[in-house]
């Protein structure tokens, strides 16, 4: 990635000079290199905002397709904003939910709200952290100082801008009753970059949880529900994965409220000098400057729209053009409808050994059976309330993933498994705590128990702690019930549950071969009654 700021430097920020314009095709140039070594048959460039408003736009695009033959597609503003929500719907699980989309460009700003996959409402603001910079900050001195009053008054023309477009009314409308707004998700560097200081900053200040009551933790606050046998052996994990160093900021989702933005603001504009605002914990020292008028966009969008808090999407414009190129050079194609469901399989594929993935598709099979049944019987367990939908999607996952170490090898294939959920780049859409549950889930599903107290749980949030016990339960259990790995020799389970004497009974249904006969169920049964005592 590049940035050509082709309409930087020019003051009226309308025209396209000669320097920006030679940078411009210089970096069209070494892109077209790589593609030419790629053996690409298709290029696509898009431009948006500065070619799009540039007065000598016609003689920048005729120069471009001189000196190096390709042609450009300017696309207007809604456009850009589809593409951005095409592109954002790819990483984030927002296709089913009515969404605010934000996008923070050099020249513009592109909001859009989408319901349920389908844009309902795109606005483009001539309102970029570099247009915004130009206008209002000027040429600042040798050492980068920014004044305050050049701040409020980068506030004043966000005020005004946002006032003339009339969103918040629009949006008033459009999110009433059944289409109210659920998230807002924040695209492109600007954003990212601001997320990433705000992280960085807790890390800083070393931001900790509330200490684990010395009777009271995870695994017992659940006692009454699951009796989880606490004369377990308290155990170390050797796990070489630098989990002593994990942070809660690490782990927490893509996303940050207005109140931490606006404490970055305050941070960032009471640097006296570019180099003391270039120490900041996560700057990117490219946008040692601009950081300043971006944030302050994204500040008044945010208060102006009255969103509390925003996620951060790390797919925008670029992938969602990638997609939407896709569509129309193959035929047929479509992009995932669930990225989530797409790139979970695609791990689980990528990494199958010994046909170990049918096996563990019964097993998710079995465990959404003996969760339905447990909430549909006479004494439902109370526990399973903090089982909601993300988490049961969650618990299918981890089973799912649960063998993928075995692809490394046998031994310790557990932790083999932590490692590569940890660190793989195919689970689009999982934020950073969820795959951290899933890595967990899979560490956890063979041997040692999960305990609060040692480093791989120590930095997770005490109700998702509480979670990943309840799931290694059931996990342990279902992958029990399936121990020879055949996906055939149970059938089905249910639980029978007696309200009087608050006892239950696990039925299992065994499986027929072939030949018609009946499964023996001896070692299956022998496997389960291994993990009760956990369970029960």
């Amino acid at each position: 990635k590049e940035e050509a700021r082709i309409l930087g430097g020019t003051g009226s920020f309308n025209v396209i000079m000669d320097e920006p314009k030679a940078r411009a095709i210089s970096v069209l140039k070494r892109i077209q290199d790589i593609a030419n070594t790629k053996d690409c048959d298709m290029i696509r460039l898009v431009a948006t905002s500065a070619v799009r408003e540039a007065m000598n736009s016609n003689a920048f695009l005729r120069h471009v397709q001189e000196a190096t033959g390709l042609d450009v597609e300017v696309i207007s503003g809604q456009e850009e904003a589809r593409l951005v929500y095409l592109g954002a719907m790819q990483a984030v699980p927002i296709r089913d939910k009515n969404v605010l989309m934000l996008d923070i460009g050099g020249g513009s700003t592109e909001i859009l709200y989408g319901k349920r996959g389908k844009a309902e409402l795109a606005i483009s603001l001539q309102l970029g952290h570099l247009r915004l910079f130009e206008q209002c900050m000027g040429t600042l001195d040798e050492e980068g100082r920014i004044p305050m009053e050049k701040v409020e008054e980068c506030r004043s023309r966000i005020q005004l801008v946002l006032n003339e477009t009339g969103i918040n009314e629009e949006l008033r409308e459009l999110t009433k009753g059944p289409n109210a707004l659920e998230i807002a998700v924040g695209c492109s560097g600007t954003i990212e970059r601001v997320q990433a200081m705000i992280a960085a900053n807790k890390e800083k200040i070393g931001i900790k949880l509330p200490p684990l009551e010395k009777e009271n933790d995870a695994r017992r606050s659940i006692l009454g529900e699951l009796q989880l046998p606490l004369e377990l052996d308290p155990h170390s994990l050797a796990v070489t994965l630098n989990d002593a160093s994990m942070n809660e900021s690490v782990l927490e989702d893509f996303k940050f409220t207005l109140e931490e933005l606006r404490e970055l603001i305050s941070t960032v504009t009471s640097c006296q000098t570019r180099k003391e605002r270039a120490t900041l914990p996560g700057m990117n020292v490219k946008r040692v400057d601009l950081i300043v008028t971006g944030a302050l966009i994204l500040e008044g969008v945010m208060d102006y729209l009255r969103l509390d808090s925003m996620t951060v999407s790390p797919f925008a414009l670029r992938e969602g053009v990638i997609f939407d190129s896709l569509s129309k050079s193959i035929p047929g194609f479509k992009p995932a409808p669930d990225i989530r469901r797409d790139s979970l399989m695609h791990l689980a594929t990528r990494f199958d050994t010994e046909n170990r993935l049918k096996s563990a598709k019964h097993s998710a099979k079995l465990a959404k059976q003996l969760v339905g049944s447990l909430r549909a019987g006479a004494n439902p367990p109370k526990v399973l309330e903090i089982l909601d939908e993300r988490f049961e999607f969650l618990l299918e996952a981890g089973i799912l993933l649960h063998s993928v170490g075995i692809f490394v090898n046998h031994a310790k294939h557990h932790k083999h498994a932590y490692y590569i959920i940890k660190n793989s780049d195919i689970l689009l859409g999982f934020m950073p705590m969820e795959i951290e549950i899933l890595a967990l889930l899979a560490l956890y599903h063979r041997k040692k128990y999960p305990n609060p107290k040692k480093a791989a749980m120590a930095k997770i949030p005490k109700d998702i702690q509480e979670r990943i016990v309840l799931m290694t339960a059931i996990i342990r259990v279902c992958i029990a019930l399936d121990r020879r790995n055949t996906a055939a020799a149970i059938e089905s389970i249910q639980v029978l549950q007696d309200k009087e004497s608050n006892s239950c009974v696990l039925v299992a249904t065994p499986g027929v071969d072939i030949e018609g006969m009946v499964n023996d169920l001896s070692f299956e049964i022998w496997a389960v009654k291994q993990e009760l005592e956990y369970f029960s």
